[in-house]
């Protein structure tokens, strides 16, 4: 489960990125949040992303804590 979070979260954050590694102009605001699966209690981590896109979340930051 954790290993499909995080190639999720990458294919998320290499398609807003050039190839020169510089953001592309957005049009748009982003909405982000901080997500530590390590820490819950269960494994829910299907239900946490489809909340997180019915909320309109397009950026997820993960892996600090690990």
């Amino acid at each position: 489960m954790k290993t499909r979070f995080l190639l999720w979260m990458a294919a998320c954050m290499l398609g807003s990125l050039t190839l020169q590694g510089q953001p592309e102009k957005f049009d748009q605001i982003l909405y982000g949040v901080a997500y530590y699966h390590e820490y819950m209690p269960t494994d829910r981590l299907d239900e946490d992303i489809r909340m997180m896109k019915e909320a309109g979340i397009s950026v997820v930051r993960v892996g600090e804590s690990t």
